[in-house]
């Protein structure tokens, strides 16, 4: 049988991760926050243990999120590139720009 919850304990150990550092946070600062104990937080980014929804809750709370937000799969890492940034060739004799 599939084990179900390795997925979800991916997804949320790189989503706190992720969330974690672009709100320059340490994980103790982290902890600070959600009230829990540090090492709480080290071994859920590690994908280990089983946090209970206490703890969802708080680190949810202390990020500003839902719990579904934080074991969501990730979201994909996206650029805004602009037309003018990009080197374009035209083709098909001028018919077509390629970007």
């Amino acid at each position: 049988m599939v084990d179900t919850l390795e997925p979800l304990a991916r997804n949320l150990a790189d989503n706190l991760v992720s969330l974690r550092l672009r709100r320059s946070l340490s994980q103790a600062a982290l902890a600070r926050l959600a009230s829990i104990p540090r090492s709480t937080v080290a071994n859920i980014e590690t994908g280990g243990g089983n946090p209970s929804l206490a703890n969802l809750a708080r680190l949810a709370s202390a990020l500003q999120l839902s719990i579904e937000e934080l074991i969501a799969p990730p979201r994909a890492a996206v650029a805004l590139v602009r037309a003018a940034q990009l080197k374009s060739v035209k083709r098909s004799q001028g018919a077509a720009l390629v970007y």
